[in-house]
């Protein structure tokens, strides 16, 4: 019998597992109370996936040999198997009790108690494990593994690190590393990692599909595909390359080749919910609202519980305009996974819009988790995050645009009457302008490394302010007649130049905004289509709008009869404070939503916002006004992408 044992386990090594379990099942049959052969044959049929038969012959073999460490060990990878991580942790329990050094069934148990979400419990065991073996790579690959579910990313990159240090060539412990620095931006030092993995897995396509994800966030577009073009080369059929070749298009909105690439993921792999989810969202971007419902809605028949879908789902149904169901759909995903960053976002804007400003700036404040493109990094610092403190130092840091600056700013006066030194970091284009508005004890800065944490008690984001200093309408009323001051000589003769060239009203226009932002160019409105309007609105025109656009302008004021100044001693784009002083030399302002808008509603200038369908939670969605400024009225699309219906409003109001 011993030779005939010797023989299994070499066929078991050798990994023929079906040949082992066939000449098991004879052996078995022969010698039915050898639990070795028992063993063996639980083991291998684990190995292939016959897992009720695994199960069945290591319990026989416990009922044979009830002190068999090894079984139970064996018998616990095979409950992990069946995400059975209750029995899993059960079966290594048992194994430890028999052989308390059984380290195999140790560092097992951590996997399972982390696959069952008990972290700490997991950390203690793979702890305990590295402690006894400092050289098991493994765990510490495992370590890090648990490091990162507990949020702790640069402990879990030491992990990481320490295991490729005890073993080089370890390829899945260079990816974990890539994908943590992935996760955190670190984008150069990704590509290394997962460069060295592909160079280790050679007929492996997902390290250049983590590459071509990396170049993709550096818009590096191009050598984002030839990575996927390099896995393709290795899987030609595969749906997660052709996944990531659709973002790559999508990021570009190279929308009809990024849709492509998603069905064509969907064609191979029909129970990709990933790439249903990116497809809906390309229909989304596209404007074909309805089927990017339908495809999310295929991703929740295959799994109702992929929250992703649901906050998709929130988002196309958001631009709809059905905020109800939106906000339903958000909560979803939140309820399955209570810290879904980007769904407590999308949340945010939707109570923004019914001006429930307590629960909006509560959830706005995972915007650092959802790693939103709109906001900058993240201030590092010791000292405590401001929560409404009075008589405290303040250090005030910037993270969004100069439109969201400024129209923060409006909380500079409330903040300052409870605590008597601020400092405020802030975009330098708009120090001339602060210095000039607001009381002499605030200090400005425009780079955080100019202030030491000694010259602060606490600190906050300006993003953040709301949340103390915004709880109801009311709260907004005592600056939203305008705060900020231009420079008065200035104005005066900007006023005296543009009056020279001609009579009546001066109305500053501008037309479009080059942010980077999702959805943002569907704020802008073709010149020559303003222009049309225009024309039935008598005044003086100038052009506030920033960027190159003089010889935009030009041909417009020739084709339409229009003529409309340029300034061109102002940039409106660096020079902030001539802009500010240009805007009020203007009686009026018509504007898309862009920086103008809120430059002009600080200097309380009247000013003509002509809106998309679905605009910025910040106005609302159906009012006139705006409780963050008093001077500004909204012109709304009631049909998407149709701006008829706002200016023939804004052109009767304006000719009444």
């Amino acid at each position: 019998m011993q030779q005939k044992i010797n023989e299994l386990i070499n066929l078991y090594n050798a990994g023929s597992f079906s040949k082992v379990i066939d000449e098991a099942k004879i052996l078995a049959q022969q010698y039915p109370g050898s639990f070795v052969i028992w063993n063996v044959m639980g083991a291998a049929a684990a190995q292939i996936d016959m897992l009720d038969l695994s199960i069945m012959a290591l319990r026989k073999v416990i009922a044979l040999k009830p002190d068999h460490a090894i079984a139970y060990n064996n018998l616990g990878n095979t409950f992990i198997k069946l995400d059975n991580y209750s029995d899993a942790i059960e079966a290594f329990k048992n194994a430890i009790k028999i052989q308390p050094d059984n380290l195999d069934a140790l560092y097992n148990m951590s996997i399972a108690l982390r696959l069952q979400g008990d972290f700490d419990e997991a950390m203690e065991a793979c702890g305990r494990v590295v402690r006894m073996q400092p050289q098991n790579a493994k765990a510490h690959h495992t370590m890090g593994k648990i490091l990162q579910d507990l949020g702790k990313p640069e402990e879990a990159t030491k992990a990481y690190m320490k295991a490729i240090e005890i073993k080089p060539d370890y390829a899945e412990a260079i990816s974990s590393l890539g994908s943590i620095l992935l996760s955190q931006k670190k984008l150069n030092e990704a590509i290394s990692a997962f460069e060295k993995v592909a160079a280790l897995s050679l007929n492996d396509p997902y390290p250049y599909i983590y590459v071509s994800e990396c170049l993709r966030l550096q818009g590096n577009y191009e050598d984002a595909m030839a990575a996927c073009a390099r896995a393709l080369q290795i899987e030609p059929e595969s749906a997660d390359t052709f996944n990531a070749i659709g973002n790559i298009w999508k990021k570009q909105y190279k929308l009809e080749d990024a849709r492509n690439a998603f069905e064509k993921a969907i064609d191979i792999q029909p129970d990709f919910v990933g790439a249903y989810v990116n497809l809906s969202d390309c229909l989304r971007l596209q404007r074909k609202l309805e089927p990017a419902i339908n495809i999310c809605d295929k991703a929740l028949e295959i799994d109702p519980f992929l929250t992703d879908a649901h906050n998709c789902r929130g988002t196309i149904l958001q631009q709809t305009g059905r905020i109800k169901e939106a906000m339903k759909a958000y909560m979803k995903a939140i309820e399955i996974k209570p810290d879904h960053a980007k769904a407590h976002t999308n949340l945010s804007t939707c109570y923004l819009m019914q001006n429930d400003f307590v629960k909006a700036f509560e959830h706005t404040e995972w915007r650092w988790l959802a790693q939103q493109d709109n906001i900058g990094s993240q201030f590092k610092s010791n000292k405590p995050s401001w929560t409404g403190e009075q008589h405290e130092k303040v250090f005030v840091w910037k993270e969004q645009g100069i439109g969201d600056e400024l129209m923060l700013s409006s909380m500079f006066v409330d903040l300052i009457k409870k605590s008597e030194n601020i400092v405020i970091e802030c975009d330098s284009r708009l120090i001339p302008l602060y210095e000039r508005s607001f009381p002499k004890n605030i200090q400005f800065i425009n780079d955080r490394n100019q202030i030491s944490e000694g010259d602060y008690d606490s600190q906050i984001a300006i993003g953040s302010l709301p949340k103390y200093l915004r709880h109801e309408l009311n709260d907004f009323k005592s600056v939203a007649s305008g705060w900020l001051s231009a420079d008065g000589e200035k104005v005066n003769v900007l006023r005296e130049k543009l009056r020279s060239e001609s009579a009546g009203k001066i109305i500053g226009i501008s037309w479009l905004t080059m942010a980077a932002l999702e959805k943002a160019q569907y704020r802008n409105i073709a010149l020559p289509k303003l222009a049309e309007y225009l024309t039935q609105i008598p005044g003086k025109y100038v052009s506030l709008q920033y960027g190159d656009v003089a010889e935009e302008v030009d041909r417009v004021s020739y084709q339409t009869g229009i003529n409309i100044s340029r300034i061109e001693e102002i940039d409106n784009f660096r020079d902030i404070d001539g802009l500010a002083a240009l805007i009020s030399a203007c009686d009026l302002v018509i504007s898309i939503d862009n920086l103008t808008v809120h430059l002009a509603g600080t200097l309380g200038v009247d000013t003509r916002v002509i809106l998309p369908k679905v605009a910025d939670a910040r106005w609302g969605t159906s009012t006139r006004g705006s409780y963050w400024y008093d001077s500004v009225t909204l012109y709304r699309q009631e049909d998407l992408g149709d701006w008829c219906s706002p200016l023939n409003h804004l052109v009767n109001d304006l000719t009444a």
